[in-house]
């Protein structure tokens, strides 16, 4: 992600005022710029593909605390079970999960920031490339921040969820039928897996069964390697009947969808955090620890995630609204990401700086919105 500067009259004319000799050009040309940065950011910031983003926002004013949320509206009152609630107190915080009657519940905030600096005559220059590089090194930073705290809180709740199906503890988490596959199989286990998870109060059938299901799913670029090749692999693995080919409209299908994020009408988020040894996968190790999940078909009892020979998958059910975003709003910025100028440097010290920051918090109201299989 990276934002562009256009060479333009305009643009060319405010970038030479930051380094006016004149203290009230230069300041009315910083803030001219910091009020235009900040929504862009915001913006970008909105349309990456990350964890974070599997999050819904729920907007609040700035300064407003101490803030609170109705559990009420966001959870079945006829539950029989307390709300189970994850939640941080600081960026970078362990997440925790509390239990709450559906009442009014207190959530906490923190603060992501960035800071840049350059030197006055990139900005006499006009060099674009220099000061866009400069901004986009702000957007990274911000964006790798919430990216953390998103992943934190998801994949802790993920790795320790728990629902009582049938009368017995489920873990959300299953493994692929085969070790090392991802098949059709393998999704359509997912879908029953969540539908069990999501019953009615009572156990039973659900009112709104459509609106409750697998909708999103998360996966490393090699997931998405083997879906691709079900246009000319097998499409099931288990029985005794085995190497089962999908059907030539299936294949075509799968073919013709390169490209397009969806398999068997679920989105898929291709992300290179995902995947053995890679960021995320390592993280998902550390939550789960000594945590055992069901094991392969025909492999024996119950096991612990080894992360460096197996890779989680990670299923949302996003008209659930259960992962939530509390952010502040500044209500004369209109933004939830906003760029200041950077007022610490003297003149003699010939730098121009400017810093943006954000205020939210990540709350998962209920867990059984997640589920996971591992490849």
């Amino acid at each position: 992600m990276k934002i562009k500067l256009k060479n333009t009259p305009e643009q060319v004319a405010l970038f030479k005022a930051l380094a006016s000799d004149k203290t009230a050009e230069k300041q009315e040309a910083q803030e001219a710029l910091a009020a235009f940065l900040g929504p862009v950011i915001q913006e970008v910031i909105d349309k990456a593909p990350t964890l974070a983003n599997f999050f819904t926002d729920m907007p609040f004013p700035k300064y407003s605390g101490p803030y609170t949320i109705p559990l009420d509206l966001y959870y079945d009152i006829k539950e029989t079970d307390y709300v189970r609630v994850w939640s941080q107190t600081m960026a970078g915080g362990m997440p925790t999960q509390q239990t709450h009657p559906p009442v009014e519940m207190p959530f906490g905030t923190y603060t992501l920031d960035s800071a840049i600096t350059f030197d006055k005559k990139y900005a006499a220059q006009a060099r674009l490339d220099v000061i866009g590089k400069s901004i986009n090194r702000m957007l990274q930073e911000v964006l790798d921040k919430q990216d953390l705290n998103a992943a934190a809180i998801l994949l802790s709740a993920l790795a320790n969820a728990s629902t009582g199906v049938a009368g017995t503890a489920t873990k959300h988490i299953i493994r692929s039928n085969t070790k090392d596959q991802f098949v059709f199989q393998d999704l359509n286990r997912l879908f029953t897996l969540i539908k069990r998870l999501r019953s009615s109060w009572n156990g039973g059938t659900p009112e709104s069964r459509q609106s409750r299901g697998l909708t999103t799913l998360a996966v490393s670029p090699e997931i998405i390697e083997f879906i691709r090749g079900l246009a000319y692999n097998p499409v099931n693995t288990a029985g005794t009947v085995t190497n089962i080919p999908a059907t030539d409209s299936q294949r075509e299908a799968i073919h013709n969808s390169v490209g397009n994020p969806n398999f068997m009408g679920v989105e898929l988020v291709e992300l290179n955090e995902l995947g053995i040894g890679y960021r995320w996968n390592t993280l998902f190790d550390v939550q789960a620890g000594a945590t055992t999940y069901p094991n392969h078909a025909g492999t024996g009892s119950a096991a612990a995630f080894d992360g460096t020979a197996e890779e989680i998958v990670i299923g949302v059910d996003e008209g659930m609204e259960s992962l939530l975003r509390p952010v502040a709003t500044d209500s004369e910025r209109g933004s939830s990401f906003n760029v200041y100028p950077d007022d610490q440097f003297v003149s003699r010290q010939k730098r121009i700086g400017f810093y943006g920051e954000m205020e939210e918090g990540r709350l998962i109201v209920d867990d059984r919105a997640l589920v996971g299989m591992i490849v």
